[in-house]
């Protein structure tokens, strides 16, 4: 069972959730506001769907995940719902 991993948003180290799914792909999987605290800064934030991953062989999130990231445009200048939508997009939540 894969463990899924994510990216401290404070120290951009990646870390486990300590979480696990059968499916690597993440389908019909939703995670709203789950809190975790990072190891290595201690920092403790809320994650949603699409800041889960399973990461490559280095640890790190997949490059095709990260290109992915970079596109969606910023949270800033959407609303709340258009934000939920772009973090559930992709892994078949509300599809």
């Amino acid at each position: 069972m894969p463990g899924l991993f994510l990216e401290c948003r404070h120290c951009g180290q990646s870390f486990p959730s300590r979480i696990g799914v059968n499916d690597a792909a993440l389908h019909g999987v939703s995670m709203n506001g789950v809190t975790h605290r990072c190891p290595q800064c201690q920092h403790e934030d809320q994650y949603f769907t699409g800041d889960y991953f399973v990461p490559d062989a280095t640890g790190k999130r997949a490059q095709a995940d990260a290109e992915r990231e970079q596109q969606a445009p910023t949270e800033s200048h959407q609303s709340p719902a258009e934000v939920a939508a772009r973090k559930l997009s992709g892994y078949g939540v509300g599809a």
